[in-house]
């Protein structure tokens, strides 16, 4: 079985990640998801907070999905996203 696991804090403020969609992480913290073989994801990540605060995403697993990511909220908010096959 192949699963997503990631992790994600903000300093100051919120911080938001989905999968297709589904909301797998609020307000920071961790999450572990059980994925299909060959099946197409979207990760995004939603973040507002205070204006030079900081926010960290992690994601360890699967290996098409691993990123790490620590970025400075210049404007108070931020977002991303990416796909991949599982």
């Amino acid at each position: 079985m192949i699963q997503f696991i990631g992790t994600a804090s903000a300093e100051s403020g919120i911080i938001q990640v989905t999968l297709n969609g589904k909301i797998i992480i609020n307000n920071g913290g961790s999450a572990q998801v059980d994925l299909d073989p060959g099946k197409i994801y979207v990760v995004q990540w939603f973040v507002k907070g205070s204006p030079m605060s900081h926010y960290s995403l992690e994601i360890t697993s699967p290996l098409e999905a691993k990123i790490q990511m620590t970025k400075i909220l210049k404007d108070g908010h931020d977002y991303g996203g990416f796909r991949f096959t599982a």
